[in-house]
């Protein structure tokens, strides 16, 4: 007895509309309930580089 293939609507709503998650299919595998979770990495990887790149010219500025 074979098993039915979940589907996903592709209507209002629902991952296939979801311009974010088709372009996080392109890089990796991803499904439609990890989108929250990936957003958050992304993010918090973001703004720790971009307070290490703030930091950074003061840390080797001349105030030494």
């Amino acid at each position: 007895m074979s098993r039915p293939e979940a589907t996903i609507s592709k209507g209002a709503g629902g991952p296939g509309s979801n311009i974010f998650f088709r372009f996080l299919r392109l890089f990796t595998v991803i499904h439609p309930g990890e989108i929250v979770k990936a957003s958050l990495l992304f993010l918090n990887s973001f703004l720790i580089m971009f307070g290490y790149y703030q930091i950074k010219p003061v840390r080797f500025s001349s105030f030494r």
